[in-house]
């Protein structure tokens, strides 16, 4: 599920969990490629991480 465009140009998504009761994660797709990385945290926990450069 979409949820962000970066200023470059990528995108931010949400991945819906196999599972119902397992967290949803946070995918991120460049603009320039179609791979995907999956990030192994919520939204709350990788936004911080992400606007503090460390993911």
């Amino acid at each position: 599920m979409p949820v962000a465009t970066a200023t470059t140009g990528g995108s931010v998504f949400l991945r819906v969990p196999d599972d119902a009761g397992s967290p949803w994660r946070v995918g991120t797709q460049e603009v320039d490629g179609p791979a995907w990385t999956l990030y192994g945290m919520t939204f709350g926990e990788w936004l911080p991480a992400c606007l503090r450069g460390r993911t």
